[in-house]
């Protein structure tokens, strides 16, 4: 799973939450992959450039201010950001279309471990009283 995680990062664009602006919605160490923002609709989350492209952040679009810029906002914020310059589609890297959490991560792990350990046979020979009691020649001769 892990590495299946690793590939995708490489060929599809994500980011990793690293800051607590957007709280539950997408925790500290999420991973978010991007997809098209063409059709932006508000609440949709974006990640985007901003400060001379410096800063990556991953937040929600709100709405579009009166000028035409984007308006964004941090879910655990209490109120918009405030861009300097204003944030236009230019700066948007795309739009959040699937988020692993870590805790997800780790729980996926543990599934396929358990699918893996009941699915693929153990290499374990059965005992002389197991196999004697399921040969049928030993059946029946009781």
């Amino acid at each position: 799973m892990l590495i299946t995680v690793i590939a995708i990062r490489v060929v599809v664009p994500s980011r990793v939450i690293d800051s607590g602006s957007m709280g539950s919605t997408l925790p500290v160490r999420t991973i978010v992959f991007l997809g098209s923002a063409d059709d932006l609709q508000p609440r949709d989350i974006i990640t985007f450039r901003e400060k001379g492209g410096e800063r990556v952040t991953t937040h929600t679009f709100i709405g579009y201010a009166e000028d035409g810029s984007l308006m964004t906002k941090g879910d655990a914020n209490p109120t918009p950001d405030v861009h300097d310059p204003a944030l236009t589609m230019a700066n948007v890297e795309g739009k959040v279309v699937y988020a692993l959490t870590l805790n997800r991560q780790i729980a996926l792990l543990l599934i396929a471990g358990l699918i893996i350990m009941v699915v693929v046979p153990s290499g374990k020979k059965p005992d002389e009283d197991e196999q004697q009691s399921t040969n049928p020649r030993h059946l029946a001769r009781r």
